[in-house]
C-alpha cells in the first residue's frame, strides 16, 4: 500500500512537471520579446543582431534556473547555429544545432517551429553528406515532434504536419529513396483531404510541385505535366506566382513526353496575357523566354532559340540563367552580349 501511495505521488509530481514544460502557456515576456527580435533579425539575415540576441540569451541563462535555464541555453545554441548557417560554416552549424535540440522545451509555438527546423536542416545536411543513418535519425525526430504536437492539440498542427511530411519527402527524394518520398507525400495529401481549411495555398502549391517531382523521378512524365497544369490553372494564375521549379519540371516533362509544342503554347500564353503573374511580371516573362529558347535549342531550331534568348537577355537576369543563355549564341554573339 505504501509503495502504491509513493508511486502515485511520483506520478502526480511527474505529471505536474510535464504540464509545466509542455502544456501550460509560456508566460514569459522576456522570451517572447527576444523571439520576436530574433524572427525580425532572421528574416533580414542580420548576423550582427543575431549575435547580440545570442548574448542576451546567454545572460538570461546565467540568471535562470530549471527548465527555463535549459531553454535559454538551447536558444543560444540555436542562434549560434543560425549564424554559422549564414556564414556557410556547416561543421559549426551541425554542432550548434545538435547541441540546441535537447534543450528546447516550451509551449511557445516558435520553439516547436525551431525544433522542427533543426531536425529538417540536419536531415538535409546529412543527406547531402550521404550519411543516411544520421539523416534517418533526424527525420525520425521530426516525427517525434509532430506526434507530440498532435497529442497536445497545438494550434496549427495540421498545416505544420502537412508541411513537414512534405519537407521529409523532398529530402528523401533527393536521397533517391522514391518509395519513402512517395509515402511522405501521401501523408501530406491525406492531411489536406481531411482538413482542407487548415492547409495554406502555398503548402498546397508546394505539394503539387512535390508530386510532379516524384512523377518525374518515376518517369511518369504525363502525370508530372498534369500536376503542374492543375496547379497552373487553379492557383498560380490567381496568386501571380509561378515558381522557377515549376517551369523546369513542366518543360522537362513535355520534352521527355514528346509534347514540347504544348509547353510552347503554355509559355506563349504567359507572354501574351499581361494580367497573368502581375506580382512579378518581369520574372514570368524572362523565365518563359528562357525556356522557349531552351526548347527550340533542344529541337535544333537554332534561329528561334537565339530569337528568344536575345529577348530574355534584355532583362536583369540571375547569373545562372544568363550563363545558360550564353551557350545558345555563337562566340561572336556571346561577345556582343557580354559588352551590352
Amino acid at each position: 500500500m505504501k509503495f502504491l501511495l509513493f508511486f502515485l505521488v511520483l506520478s502526480v509530481a511527474g505529471f505536474c512537471i510535464f504540464l509545466t514544460i509542455h502544456v501550460l502557456p509560456e508566460n514569459n515576456n522576456e522570451l517572447n520579446l527576444l523571439i520576436q527580435e530574433y524572427q525580425k533579425a532572421d528574416s533580414n539575415k542580420n548576423i550582427e543582431k543575431l549575435k547580440k540576441i545570442s548574448i542576451q540569451f546567454s545572460e538570461l541563462a546565467s540568471k535562470a534556473k530549471g527548465y527555463r535555464q535549459k531553454l535559454y541555453i538551447g536558444m543560444q545554441f540555436y542562434l549560434d547555429g543560425q549564424i554559422a548557417e549564414y556564414a556557410n560554416d556547416v561543421e559549426k552549424e551541425k554542432s550548434f544545432y545538435t547541441k540546441a535540440y535537447p534543450y528546447l522545451y516550451s509551449k511557445n509555438t516558435a520553439i516547436w517551429d525551431i525544433k522542427l527546423y533543426i531536425a529538417r536542416k540536419l536531415s538535409e545536411i546529412y543527406m547531402k553528406e550521404k550519411k543516411y543513418e544520421l539523416m534517418d535519425r533526424w527525420l525520425a525526430r521530426i516525427d517525434s515532434v509532430l506526434k507530440e504536437m498532435d497529442s497536445l492539440k497545438v494550434d496549427g498542427r495540421n498545416e505544420i504536419t502537412a508541411v513537414y511530411h512534405k519537407e521529409k519527402a523532398f529530402i528523401l527524394l533527393d536521397s533517391n529513396d522514391i518509395s519513402r518520398a512517395t509515402r511522405e507525400a501521401e501523408i501530406s495529401w491525406e492531411i489536406y483531404q481531411k482538413h482542407p481549411q487548415d492547409i495554406s495555398r502555398t503548402t498546397l502549391r508546394h505539394l503539387f510541385y512535390l508530386k510532379a517531382k516524384i512523377a518525374m523521378a518515376r518517369k511518369e512524365y504525363l502525370a508530372a505535366i498534369n500536376y503542374i497544369s492543375f496547379a497552373l490553372k487553379n492557383w498560380i494564375d490567381e496568386d501571380g506566382l509561378f515558381p522557377s521549379g515549376f517551369y523546369k519540371i513542366f518543360v522537362d516533362a513535355h520534352l521527355k513526353n514528346g509534347t514540347s509544342e504544348e509547353a510552347v503554347q503554355t509559355l506563349n500564353h504567359i507572354l501574351t496575357h499581361p494580367l497573368l503573374y502581375k506580382h512579378d511580371r518581369a520574372r514570368a516573362e524572362y523565365m518563359s523566354l528562357y525556356y522557349l529558347a531552351q526548347i527550340y535549342q533542344k529541337n535544333e531550331k537554332n534561329a528561334l532559340s537565339r530569337k528568344y534568348a536575345e529577348q530574355a537577355m534584355q532583362y536583369s537576369l540571375p547569373v545562372e540563367i544568363r550563363e545558360n543563355l550564353k551557350s545558345i549564341f555563337t562566340p561572336q554573339e556571346e561577345s556582343y552580349h557580354a559588352r551590352h
